[in-house]
């Protein structure tokens, strides 16, 4: 009983781990930041996948930015970013 409602009020490392990624593209309900807050405060390995993955956005924002866009074709990016935008919704 008592697992569950831990389980209940702090998710499971997959868990997190998920929402970490999806922050990064799509706004968490009130809940899950709650939720994702307090897993990170507890869990040091969820903790420093979130500053690994964190990094990790940030150099891909800024390499993105510095590509020229003639590389791609204008559509491309936004299919990229919708087929990104379907596999992260839960």
């Amino acid at each position: 009983m008592v697992s569950k409602i831990i389980h209940f009020i702090i998710m499971s490392c997959s868990q997190a781990t998920l929402l970490v990624e999806k922050q990064f593209y799509n706004e968490l309900s009130w809940l899950q930041k709650i939720r994702l807050k307090a897993h990170l405060k507890m869990c040091k390995c969820c903790n420093s996948y979130f500053s690994k993955a964190k990094k990790i956005d940030n150099i891909l924002k800024r390499s993105i930015q510095d590509t020229p866009a003639k590389f791609f074709q204008n559509n491309e990016i936004e299919d990229f970013k919708d087929r990104l935008r379907k596999n992260i919704k839960l």
